[in-house]
């Protein structure tokens, strides 16, 4: 009896030890599958630059899909030119023209791959004008000629085509360099925004806190002209602001 029960407790032990083995496997894996999620893959140097493409015009289109009706008319939305800047480091410039007035909207933000096959590659472009717009759109880029579709919410498809590639980073490096040896101390320069004034930043991004506004016609130096944000001077306070929105007097 005795030795019965010394054999159904040493299975019962190997046992519990197998178990534990299982778990402490599974938690390896589980934790690994973690670590693979947490890590996003940049966008290949091959994709970066410029695309451009136009969308149609269109109906607005309400909460369920339908066209929004007010005062018993559909709201039109004109032609929109479209230019993506896909640059280093997941970061994405998006400009918008108005192709009715003329008006112009830049905005600012960041690229994640949702997927990547042998043919294509999805992204999404998650952008801010750093102000109240942010909106989202889903690009995904046919490989072999580089062509993509954009998809935005509500909004009708349409082509983009990659028109300047931008993977060399010298080239801007160069850039950034020829355009502070340009910096002329007494140059003034005020703002350019349909809003009436611009937010200046913290840091380079449209995501970055805001220090303080500036109205226009209120005048300010340039401190540094690298990259799309500059480094601004506003009586005695410095912050950035997307060179889009600054000229010269």
């Amino acid at each position: 009896m005795k030795k019965i029960m010394t054999i159904c407790g040493a299975v019962l032990f190997a046992l519990l030890i197998l178990s534990s083995c299982g778990n402490n496997s599974e938690n390896n894996e589980s934790q690994s599958t973690e670590v693979k999620k947490d890590k996003q893959a940049l966008l290949p140097p091959e994709y970066l630059g410029n695309y451009h493409g136009t969308q149609p015009s269109y109906y607005l289109k309400n909460g369920y899909g339908d066209d929004m009706v007010i005062n018993g008319q559909k709201v039109p939305v004109p032609s929109i030119d479209f230019k993506f800047l896909f640059k280093e480091e997941d970061a994405v410039s998006l400009q918008q023209k108005n192709l009715e007035d003329n008006s112009q909207y830049y905005y600012d933000g960041t690229i994640k791959i949702i997927t990547d096959t042998k043919e294509s590659l999805k992204l999404e472009c998650s952008l801010s004008d750093g102000k109240s717009s942010n909106p989202t759109y889903t690009i995904e880029i046919n490989k072999n000629d580089k062509t993509a579709i954009c998809i935005g919410n509500k909004e009708p498809e349409f082509k983009l085509k990659i028109i300047s590639s931008i993977n060399k980073k010298e080239v801007s490096e160069s850039t950034e360099e020829n355009n502070n040896e340009n910096i002329n101390d007494q140059e003034m320069f005020t703002i350019n925004d349909p809003d009436g004034y611009t937010n200046v930043r913290e840091e380079k991004n449209s995501r970055s806190k805001i220090l303080f506004k500036i109205n226009k016609g209120e005048e300010f130096k340039v401190l540094s002209k690298k990259g799309d944000w500059w480094e601004i001077e506003f009586k005695d306070k410095t912050g950035f602001i997307h060179k889009s929105r600054i000229i010269n007097i």
